[in-house]
């Protein structure tokens, strides 16, 4: 069967015209006969691989793409009139991008957190416990300066200014510390 531009077909000597639907069926046997996958399986192969890539980039970009492409697929399989696709995929993009918010990204930074980059990053004060510091007094508030920041600390023994500690909680942003013994 041979496509041709003015959508007649001929074939084994009869001619006759094409339904939209033979000419977009005939299209994807064409692509299919090139590359060796139908649409939908290579459009599904290139979420997967946006997908894959969302584990090694810090940012939501390849799977919104991913997203956008599956409600394509959605809006292009749906047989029905032009609004009604529109209004598949649009409500297919918002329960995907739904599913995102709730449920992938949590999941996403469990198995980067685990598996990729275990403890790679701690924001905050969690970041840098374990980390030692100088006990600076500032108005009359005890504070612990650590890697140029000043921290609201507490300490249950006295501390005088310039004293060396080691920061070993934090509780609620307020640093708990421990003397360490300055090697001069």
């Amino acid at each position: 069967m041979l496509l041709r531009a003015n959508t007649w077909v001929s074939f084994r000597g009869t001619t006759s015209r094409l339904s939209q639907r033979d000419r977009k069926a005939d299209e994807m046997e064409i692509i299919s006969s090139f590359w060796g996958l139908s649409l939908n399986q290579t459009v599904f192969c290139v979420v997967a691989i946006l997908v894959v890539v969302d584990f090694f980039m810090p940012h939501d970009v390849p799977t919104h793409i991913a997203y956008i492409l599956l409600c394509c697929l959605v809006a292009i399989n749906i047989h029905a009139n032009i609004l009604i696709q529109i209004l598949c995929a649009l409500v297919s993009w918002f329960a995907f991008v739904a599913f995102h918010y709730w449920i992938w990204r949590g999941v996403v930074q469990r198995v980067v957190n685990n598996f990729i980059a275990p403890d790679r990053f701690k924001a905050g004060a969690d970041g840098i416990i374990g980390e030692n510091g100088e006990i600076r007094f500032i108005e009359g508030k005890k504070m612990v300066r650590v890697k140029g920041d000043l921290w609201p600390c507490h300490h249950s023994e006295s501390l005088k200014n310039g004293d060396i500690v080691t920061i070993v909680a934090n509780n609620s942003g307020v640093l708990e510390t421990q003397k360490t013994e300055r090697n001069t």
